[in-house]
């Protein structure tokens, strides 16, 4: 759905067919959450980001689609849900992931820095995407900067 929805933004960019793509992609990642970890394992934070990457697909598509279908928002918010919501989550589990297995680490006890990171990327795409908070727009970027130090 993803790739057919690019496809169709670039060969036909003012169809209404990519908005209907859109909305699709956005639900394929929404049922796909649907299937997701049930009971404790949900709530272990490496699967939690995950989840939270994956929502943040579902609804940043799903916004796409509903702008370009007529509603009343700013289009670049569903694609600040894709970028800094679902990518950035993605990519931080992933580096906890990774980082923990390639020093040795198992994933039964992260360190807090884990927690922490993985908190503040998915904190940074939700306030990334409130316009009507005046100072999102300066809180978003110091969420973002903190988990890597920049």
């Amino acid at each position: 759905m993803t790739l057919l929805y690019m496809a169709s933004v670039l060969v036909t960019p003012d169809s209404g067919v990519s908005a209907w793509l859109a909305l699709a992609a956005g639900a394929a990642f929404l049922d796909r959450l649907a299937e997701w970890f049930i009971g404790q394992p949900a709530f272990k934070t490496e699967v939690a980001v995950l989840a939270f990457g994956n929502a943040f697909a579902g609804a940043g598509f799903l916004v796409l689609g509903a702008t370009r279908l007529g509603l009343d928002l700013p289009p670049v918010a569903g694609l600040h849900m894709l970028s800094v919501g679902a990518l950035g989550c993605a990519v931080m589990a992933v580096l906890i992931i990774a980082g923990l297995r390639h020093t040795g680490r198992d994933l039964l006890d992260l360190p807090w820095q884990a927690h922490g990171a993985a908190l503040l990327i998915a904190a940074a795409a939700f306030v990334r995407v409130l316009p009507e908070i005046a100072f999102a727009s300066g809180l978003a970027p110091l969420l973002w900067s903190l988990p890597t130090g920049r």
